[in-house]
């Protein structure tokens, strides 16, 4: 007997062992993935959330356990999930020099991206309406900082690292051959203002606030129901 005719006698259509890797297994890691005692608590209460950290060796089904916070995540409208496991780290030359800034001016693009996503696909809202002037002069100044001048990689990998709703959103993104500050003005033109990042003046402080934009970000997208 082959080990393809054992697995089939054993019940599997596919040999669930062939990756090492349960990224590569998303489209049907749903079927036999075994939920640890645990993963009730790492999901929690998305209405009060709590950080969770898992430590576990190689192998112990880590990846696994992401993949299937993502998807119980897309069943709900008011959630999100950013995956954050590739990094650009070409211009450092040490570990010493990756700082806490590193991290958060990254997950600021990708909460952008997210926050813009959302807006282009609820067709209802009057983004107008919904923003003070002064929340969308900061909104403004946001994509100036982290969407207007970004790194040749970040596309490629926002699009990996971007989990929406519906797939409808990482189509948008795809479907633009232009810069990410094109994105943002056709998506903000639709809903009757238009943003043309070029022209918007950053004052240094706000450039270098990662972790008060951060917090301020995750308010906006509060707004959108998230």
């Amino acid at each position: 007997m082959t080990k393809v005719e054992y697995l089939k006698k054993m019940g599997f259509e596919i040999n669930p062992f062939q990756y090492t890797n349960a990224d590569k297994e998303k489209d049907y890691i749903e079927r036999y993935f075994i939920f640890p005692d645990y993963f009730e608590d790492v999901w929690g209460d998305p209405v009060n959330p709590v950080s969770n950290i898992i430590y576990a060796p190689r192998g112990a089904g880590k990846t696994a356990q992401r993949i299937m916070i993502e998807k119980r995540a897309q069943k709900h409208e008011n959630l999100i999930t950013i995956t954050y496991t590739d990094h650009d780290l070409s211009n450092f030359t040490s570990a010493s020099e990756i700082s806490l800034n590193y991290h958060l001016e990254y997950l600021n693009r990708l909460l952008l991206l997210s926050f813009f996503t959302r807006l282009s696909t609820l067709e209802d809202i009057k983004f107008v309406n919904l923003f003070s002037f002064n929340e969308r002069q900061y909104l403004y100044k946001l994509c100036k900082i982290y969407l207007y001048d970004t790194p040749a990689s970040f596309p490629k990998q926002a699009l990996k690292s971007l989990k929406t709703i519906e797939d409808i959103g990482l189509d948008l993104w795809k479907k633009f051959k232009a810069p990410f500050s094109e994105v943002i003005k056709n998506i903000s033109k639709a809903k009757g203002v238009e943003i043309d990042l070029s022209k918007i003046e950053v004052d240094k402080s706000l450039k270098f606030s990662h972790k008060d934009n951060l917090s301020n970000i995750l308010s906006l997208l509060g707004k959108l129901n998230i």
